[in-house]
């Protein structure tokens, strides 16, 4: 008999809760918005259950549904090995040097000769042992020249013939006879000035154009960057 009397004040008190304002509602719930249950926990259901079963649900009374969502489906990376060949650091390049060495004729041959002195066979042989010795040879070219004195077709001619002497020297020493151009150059290549030995004569004047009577010796010598040349 309480029990009954119990029940039936808090359905009263759920309804007269109802009638304040939320009655409409699929279940009854309190003025502060919560559900009325019964003793056993369940939710108190309103005619509204069955005539508007689109009502929105109330959170506490009416489970929302799970929402499942299918996961993406897994991208897959292959990463496939590529054998890569060490880069080899290239070689480092010889440089081509031109060098030159002029010797004047004086020191290798007697005056108006083209036969060479002893000392001047052993400036040569220096010269020849350089070459030799050398990373590599391109190319040796061998140019005599004269003075102005006599006539211009002696001194073409002794220019040419001095040239001769040393390269064939050079060669005898080891020098490829292949890489080696002599040539004369007579008296077209001077290197005192027009009017320095104005004046001198004889002795005086052949003293005075010493320095063009000379052989140029132009090799072109490859040899690693860190090396030294003549």
């Amino acid at each position: 008999m309480k029990s009954i009397t119990r029940t039936t004040l808090l359905l009263a008190a759920a309804l007269v809760a109802a009638s304040a304002g939320h009655a409409h509602d699929r279940h009854l719930h309190d003025r502060s918005g919560s559900a009325v249950r019964s003793a056993d926990g369940a939710c108190w259901r309103t005619g509204v259950w069955r005539d508007a079963p689109d009502h929105p649900a109330h959170p506490e009374c009416d489970p929302q549904p799970e929402v499942f969502t299918q996961a993406a489906e897994p991208v897959i990376v292959l990463v496939v090995p590529v054998e890569t060949q060490p880069v080899a650091e290239p070689l480092p390049q010889p440089v081509l040097v031109i060098e030159r060495v002029v010797v004047e004729t004086d020191a290798l041959f007697d005056f108006g000769r083209t036969e060479l002195r002893a000392r001047g066979r052993q400036r040569l042989d220096q010269l020849a042992a350089h070459l030799t010795q050398a990373r590599q040879v391109d190319w040796v070219r061998v140019v005599g020249h004269a003075d102005r004195l006599g006539t211009s077709h002696y001194n073409q001619a002794l220019s040419e013939g001095r040239a001769q002497a040393v390269a064939d020297h050079l060669v005898a020493q080891g020098v490829d006879a292949a890489l080696i151009r002599a040539e004369g150059r007579g008296e077209s290549e001077p290197v005192t000035a027009a009017a320095a030995c104005t004046g001198a004569a004889g002795a005086a004047l052949v003293a005075c154009l010493q320095p063009d009577r000379r052989v140029d010796v132009d090799a072109a010598i490859g040899m690693p960057r860190e090396a030294g040349g003549l």
